[in-house]
């Protein structure tokens, strides 16, 4: 490894100083190292403190160069730099801001390889950013125990969430902290003994003939209300929710009905926007919708008549 030193007149100071430069060149590569030594270009080389830092700087990036070596990592410039300036990154303290930008590169990941919805990571963000309000981020992550998880729970339910919510933001900031674990930035499970409420789930509950009735019987009293109809037949019925796997749309998209007697309705996903797109097109002629081309179907104006002048709300 070639190393120099710089300390540029043209880079001088009104102060007479500029810093000094170091010049490394491995295999070829070369790079700069802007050091926070300010010194005299006249100066600089010539006195005993100027010769005594070139040499423990140089005695410095060979060690680096020799740990490198020792470690089976190739020496590049850039790695010789950022150890140079921050360390070897095995021994770094490590953070739960360093553990939560690495989780997010994870969910970057997850993103592009559609296994992560947009839903999903919002969760995993409002989970984190509630457990910061009470762990810095400059905590090391070997510093966050039990008794962190345990007041980030008692904090959550000061703020009004119900347990079922505080089981939710529990089980995300956990999945982080396995990913640490996985991962060989930590060597024990900090939820261990933790009890996480799981979250209920739901049926879809229907209307009894009784109820569909009794709907079908009333009167409103109010004319808009009165002007509505319906098919009892309809009625408590849950459509099946289909994902777009025939590239019908420009988006991934969920939809119910699609071109049923004109009738569309889904939902579109614009992840560059953060945006989730409930869409209904009811018998509507293409001339009268005023939704941007790409948020309609790819066959809309295919098939539907371009010239109707027909439409239902």
């Amino acid at each position: 490894m070639n190393i120099k030193f710089y300390c540029r007149r043209a880079k001088t100071a009104k102060n007479g100083l500029a810093k000094v430069e170091v010049s490394i060149n491995q295999d070829g590569e070369r790079s700069i190292i802007t050091t926070d030594l300010k010194y005299s270009p006249e100066k600089f080389g010539k006195d005993k403190y100027s010769r005594e830092y070139q040499d423990a700087v140089t005695t410095q990036l060979n060690n680096i160069l020799l740990g490198c070596i020792q470690r089976g990592k190739k020496p590049t410039t850039a790695l010789i730099i950022d150890v140079y300036r921050n360390g070897w990154e095995e021994d770094r303290p490590y953070t739960i801001k360093d553990l939560w930008q690495d989780y997010t590169e994870e969910m970057e990941l997850k993103d592009r390889a559609n296994q992560l919805t947009l839903l999903n990571r919002a969760k995993y963000e409002r989970s984190w950013e509630a457990f910061t309000q009470i762990v810095p981020e400059t905590t090391l992550i070997k510093d966050v125990n039990k008794a962190t998880i345990e007041r980030y729970s008692l904090y959550l339910a000061t703020k009004g969430y119900k347990s079922t919510t505080i089981g939710q933001y529990l089980a995300k900031v956990k999945t982080v902290f396995l990913f640490a674990l996985n991962n060989g930035k930590i060597d024990h499970n900090v939820f261990y003994g933790i009890k996480i409420k799981k979250s209920e789930v739901k049926e879809d509950k229907f209307l009894t003939e009784e109820e569909l009735q009794r709907i079908e019987n009333k009167k409103f009293e109010i004319e808009r209300l009165e002007k509505i109809q319906y098919n009892s037949e309809k009625l408590g019925f849950a459509n099946n929710i289909r994902f777009d796997d025939s590239n019908l749309f420009n988006f991934p998209t969920y939809y119910t009905v699609y071109n049923s007697r004109g009738t569309y309705e889904y939902a579109c996903v614009d992840k560059n926007n953060r945006k989730i797109i409930y869409i209904v097109l009811y018998n509507m002629s293409p001339k009268r919708v005023s939704l941007s081309e790409e948020l309609l179907p790819k066959d809309y104006f295919d098939l539907m008549d371009v010239d109707s002048e027909e439409e239902h709300y």
